[in-house]
């Protein structure tokens, strides 16, 4: 897959989990500066935020399309929304993704999920790669599904540590 494929799957992807938050009103995560950084210009959106991280896999089965939204607020002082966490993961055919928008001050961790992520079998392609990448053999949907929801805890766990429990999970 080539950068700009990459890309134009993580300018997708990010769309997709700006519309679908809306599916329930209080999941709305993406920021009003997310949104602004995505202007449609000409022909095509602009990239994606460079704070989201999105993750792809390729998949062994072809199930149907289906997808999970969830996100929460992280507070550090009483009654003051400080930052926002979200965490979309979406599947369809032999594709899924996972895109992630930690607090900032959380951000530290994507170079440890970008490696854990590639062990597992899925692939940052956002923000892209330069080069190529190879898609192994592929995961069950049932591996996939399993990686997203241990990596949805694992990232509310260490939103919650930052924190001191005071992340407000949706």
């Amino acid at each position: 897959m080539s950068q700009t494929v990459q890309e134009i799957i993580a300018i997708w992807a990010t769309m997709f989990t700006m519309v679908i938050e809306f599916y329930d009103p209080k999941l709305a995560m993406a920021t009003d500066q997310d949104r602004q950084a995505m202007p449609f210009k000409g022909k095509s959106f602009s990239k994606p935020p460079p704070d989201w991280r999105i993750y792809m896999a390729r998949l062994r089965s072809n199930e149907e399309a289906d997808w999970y939204h969830t996100g929460g607020w992280v507070q550090f002082e009483e009654d003051k929304l400080d930052d926002r966490f979200l965490f979309t993961r979406i599947h369809f055919g032999t594709v899924g993704l996972i895109v992630v928008r930690l607090p900032g001050q959380d951000q530290a961790t994507y170079p440890g999920l970008d490696e854990d992520c590639h062990q597992l079998g899925l692939h940052r392609i956002w923000p892209s790669q330069l080069g190529m990448i190879e898609f192994g053999r592929g995961l069950t949907a049932t591996q996939f599904l399993s990686i997203a929801w241990d990596m949805r805890q694992t990232l509310l766990d260490i939103i919650n540590d930052v924190a001191g429990d005071t992340a407000d999970s949706l």
